[in-house]
């Protein structure tokens, strides 16, 4: 091929940067490719966030610190039961789908049957569960209508193959559109006055149209599509062999995610969670960076442990710890320093209390977006019962602490509770395995990333070029 051709397929984009980022990107196919699946799936993120936020604003105003609270503590309710449904295969899935040695057809069948198996059982759980532990009905129907979301959950397995595959551009569109009329519909519920029960079964509609979506897509993009699926038992076993450490995994995470509005529900009630679930809105609004990152980079590093050095692989994970840890103090700092004010400005003075919480629960983002990277270095290195291990500790002192410290301080106590948590899951936990020693001296040094900018910025710019 010609310079010429080399030039003319050349991305459009390319030419809206400077001058010297374009020389450094045009002649790096595989950094245009990860660049290229990261602006989607950064795009799609920024785009639902900036809408979902405001409308989701407007929301809680609307419903006020009761009702909200009864929604909020609905969906924390199933989201305990979530990673029932899913079943820790979605590392695995792609895993496999990557792989010469299992056919897509073979994984995508077995995925499917196993997962909507699951979500139907624990759907009877949950509607077990909550008439045992809380008496109002508002409450009970609210959890109800929302555990349906676990079964289209569950089936949404197309956007594992798309991650598989690099696609991201086709479920953005799908989750894109999707958000946009969920929006509107709100907006529509708001001026029509209609009670919270109508916007917990808008919640239900949208996961039902996520995933009918991202199925349409799938037939529309895949060249075998769906009807050639085949679920085996055989590999269902082996399958489960891998991913049941990450099963518990995913529920410990759910717990020390969820239980702080669960438990704030029961110990004091629906208004403080209402007042509590508007910081921890704020705080999680930022949780799709580190997720969009591991996404799009993590592929290329998976790549030098078969094709560099070990020392190059170390490098680029040490990259990828400061990149993620950096990402996060640009997004704290700011955050808990306008506290007060972003809050009042926002959602009015009736959830003036949430300010202090927020201030607490947004230093949480950054053993969150640490914890993400370490997690694909887990599954990768076939550490995934440490991984059981770690979330497991982190859920027991997240409950822990909620007992001790909800009672005295309320919501800001489950925010102290959640910060402990995390760092206890993602940082703690490691100095029990002594092996695990090297990744707990990567990610101290990432903490520390604000006071080394210099070295981090041309390590990652020598890492992604090499």
């Amino acid at each position: 091929m010609s310079d010429n051709e080399t030039t003319h397929v050349q991305p459009r984009w390319l030419r809206w940067l400077p001058a010297f980022l374009r020389r450094w990107i045009e002649d790096n196919s595989a950094l245009q490719k990860i660049l290229e699946n990261l602006s989607w799936l950064m795009l799609e993120r920024v785009v639902n966030m900036t809408i979902r936020f405001f409308v989701g604003v407007w929301v809680v105003r609307y419903l006020g610190p009761e009702q909200y609270g009864v929604y909020s503590y609905a969906l924390s309710f199933v989201g305990l039961f979530t990673a029932a449904t899913t079943l820790g295969l979605d590392g695995i899935v792609i895993r496999n789908l990557s792989s010469e040695e299992w056919s897509e057809e073979e994984v995508m069948g077995t995925a499917f049957g196993l997962r909507v198996g699951a979500a139907v059982l624990t759907m009877i759980i949950v509607a077990g569960t909550i008439f045992s532990v809380n008496d109002e009905w508002i409450t009970r129907i609210a959890v109800l209508v929302v555990s349906g979301h676990l079964v289209f959950k569950s089936a949404d397995i197309f956007k594992l193959w798309f991650k598989s595959e690099i696609k991201s551009k086709y479920p953005v569109w799908v989750r894109s559109g999707v958000v946009m009329l969920n929006s509107a519909t709100q907006v529509a519920f708001i001026l029509l006055g209609l009670p919270v029960l109508a916007f917990l079964a808008l919640f239900l509609v949208q996961s039902g149209l996520k995933a009918g979506g991202s199925y349409l897509m799938y037939q529309f993009v895949s060249e075998r599509g769906s009807t050639t699926w085949t679920f085996r038992w055989g590999a269902a076993r082996t399958m489960m062999q891998d991913a049941w450490p990450l099963i518990f995994a995913g529920l410990s995470v759910s717990v020390y995610m969820k239980i702080d509005q669960v438990m704030l529900g029961e110990m004091v009630g629906e208004s403080a969670v209402g007042i509590y679930a508007t910081a921890v809105k704020i705080s999680e609004l930022w949780y799709f960076i580190p997720t969009a990152i591991a996404g799009s980079v993590f592929p290329k590093i998976v790549s030098s442990k078969e094709n560099a050095s070990e020392e190059v692989y170390r490098d680029r994970m040490q990259a990828f710890y400061d990149i993620v840890a950096l990402f996060s103090y640009i997004i704290i700092l700011p955050v808990a320093l306008s506290a007060g004010p972003l809050i009042e400005f926002l959602f009015g003075t009736e959830y003036a209390d949430a300010a202090p919480i927020l201030q607490v629960h947004i230093w949480a983002f950054l053993f969150v977006s640490l914890g993400v990277a370490r997690r694909k270095w887990l599954v990768t290195e076939n550490f995934t019962r440490f991984t059981m291990f770690a979330t497991v500790f982190g859920a027991l002192v997240n409950v822990g602490l909620n007992v001790l410290l909800i009672p005295s301080y309320a919501g800001l106590g489950a925010a102290w509770a959640t910060l402990f948590s995390y760092a206890a899951s993602v940082y703690v936990a490691l100095l029990f395995v002594k092996e695990l020693w090297p990744v707990l001296y990567q990610l101290s040094v990432a903490l520390m990333a604000p006071l080394r900018i210099g070295s981090v910025t041309r390590k990652i710019q020598r890492v992604i070029s090499a």
